[in-house]
């Protein structure tokens, strides 16, 4: 082993002084205390060299720890063992030196004599006359070994024999130790919780400790139930607000676990990655993965089957002033515009709520489903049914939700046609183009009227040429009455209706030769 004593000159470094049992002599004291103060750097200086490397070690894997979160057992212990083995190294090292080597006196006398060229070899034998009798026939002569001790302590007496020392390397072996130790403080002062899960990972091995994972994944808005064929959707957070550039999906069938998952790979828009899955018609489980956490718990969807309809039956209401009686329709309903619809449908299981949907549109709430009193059917009844009428062309469904929440859209869907109710057109057949006759000619007409619906009113509208602009004398040739019959001609295929009138112009007052007539026919509908 290395003898290690630090000195301010020569090779040697002395680590302990030998010690008499007497020692009375200033000499011998002067030597000891020396001796006592090199052994006393010497421990300060492997102490701390030991405090820098064991807290340098710890620092080195508690970081590397804390970067890669060790999970496996053997990890863990081979990182303990690293850093018990640092602080054994350090301390065979730099501090079992001092504390098990012992020099002698004269071991020591030699090194202050290289430290003090001038004493020569006059300490050490100074040193060795001293340790022996008086008497000693061996030792030389007693007057002449008084002498040289004499004369050692003469020229010992100006000298500092402390200066031999070189406090220099146990100072910055304390700096060292120092700076580790302020190291260590700074990171428990940053994370203190971190810190010490570190130390007690790093201590107890072979305990449950795990880090708190980086990334902490959640599923949000998630439904625990769908109705078959529904779109899954949900979105994967980070409730550490640290969401990883990619996460992972997985799902698989609920009733095959065993089987592998399906991985879809997500890529998150601002705080949040958002998954859906179509037409979803089997039970599934589903987790996420990301970053550091791969611990999230497989989470199970229902599929229910939804509620649909299992009967229908509408009417359509025309308009009032058509005259027409209501009738059943189908699911292609072709009425008037502002025709009213009123309705009678089954469903398979207790309804919640009913909205009304068009292709496209969001639902609307202009329309009060009634809603049976069992639960399983809803209806609108003519009464209520001025706010559900015909307007345009569409294609309608129903959003059904039943009492659990689960919400299904029928698969039937009903094509709407609005038919606009068009005004009259009129047809003069005869005369067919100017007519020349006397004040007393009877000149026959012959109008075809025709009506998508029904024709109400059809009137012959004179105009002579000596009257103001827009004066017109009228000639009723047709009159329904005010109100439309129970049934319309024609029903919705409309009314054709062909008049005949004989225009004796004798009747007419004030015709004089060379004046003319202008005729026109006016008709009406219901609207």
């Amino acid at each position: 082993m290395a003898r290690q004593v630090m000195w301010a000159r020569g090779a040697c470094r002395l680590s302990s002084p030998f010690v008499r049992r007497s020692m009375n002599h200033p000499l011998e004291q002067q030597v000891a205390a020396v001796a006592r103060r090199a052994k006393r750097l010497q421990i300060v200086y492997g102490a701390a060299r030991v405090v820098a490397c064991l807290v340098a070690a710890i620092l080195l894997v508690g970081l590397a720890d804390y970067m890669f979160r060790w999970e496996d057992a053997v990890t863990r212990w081979l990182a303990s063992a690293f850093v018990v083995a640092a602080g054994v190294w350090a301390t065979w090292r730099f501090l079992a030196p001092p504390l098990m080597n012992r020099f002698t006196a004269i071991q020591i006398a030699q090194r202050i004599e290289a430290r003090f060229p001038q004493l020569s070899d006059r300490l050490s034998s100074t040193l060795a006359f001293l340790n022996q009798a008086d008497d000693d026939a061996t030792a030389g002569s007693f007057e002449l070994r008084r002498a040289v001790v004499a004369e050692t302590q003469s020229l010992t007496e100006q000298l500092d024999f402390y200066r031999c020392l070189d406090a220099r390397r146990p100072r910055r072996a304390m700096l060292l130790a120092l700076a580790t130790l302020l190291l260590a403080a700074i990171a428990v002062g940053i994370d203190f919780q971190s810190a010490g899960l570190a130390a007690r990972r790093l201590a107890t091995p072979w305990t449950d400790a795990p880090w708190p994972r980086w990334n902490q994944l959640a599923i949000v808005d998630a439904p625990e139930r769908i109705a078959a064929g529904q779109a899954f959707e949900a979105r994967v957070v980070d409730e550490n607000d640290h969401l990883p550039d990619e996460v992972r999906f997985e799902y698989r069938w609920a009733d095959d676990s065993d089987s592998s998952p399906a991985t879809r790979l997500l890529k998150p828009i601002g705080d949040a990655a958002t998954v859906r899955l179509d037409n979803v018609t089997r039970a599934i489980e589903y987790r996420a993965e990301g970053g550091d956490d791969s611990s999230m718990a497989w989470r199970t969807l229902e599929v229910v089957e939804p509620p649909a309809i299992e009967s229908f039956e509408a009417m359509v209401q025309p308009p009032e002033y058509t005259g027409l009686a209501a009738r059943p329709v189908g699911q292609r309903v072709r009425a008037i515009a502002g025709s009213a619809l009123s309705l009678a449908a089954r469903v398979n299981k207790p309804l919640k709520s009913v909205r009304l949907r068009f292709d496209g549109q969001s639902p609307t709430s202009q329309v009060d489903f009634a809603i049976d009193r069992d639960g399983r059917g809803f209806h609108v009844e003519a009464a209520d049914a001025d706010r559900w009428r015909v307007e345009r062309d569409g294609v309608f469904f129903f959003e059904l939700a039943d009492a659990e929440g689960i919400v299904g859209e029928s698969e039937e869907r009903w094509y709407v046609e609005a038919v606009a109710d068009q005004p009259p057109t009129v047809s003069l057949d005869q005369p067919v183009d100017h007519v020349q006759a006397t004040a007393a000619a009877t000149v026959p007409l012959r109008v075809l009227v025709k009506d998508d619906l029904a024709v109400r009113r059809v009137t012959l509208r004179l105009h002579r040429s000596v009257a103001a602009e827009g004066e017109f004398e009228t000639i009723p040739l047709y009159d329904a009455g005010e109100s439309p019959p129970d049934s319309a001609e024609g029903g919705e295929r409309g009314e054709s209706r062909v008049i005949e009138h004989e225009l004796e112009l004798s009747k007419l007052s004030g015709l004089s030769p060379g004046a003319w007539l202008e005729l026109q026919i006016a008709a009406e509908d219901f609207v």
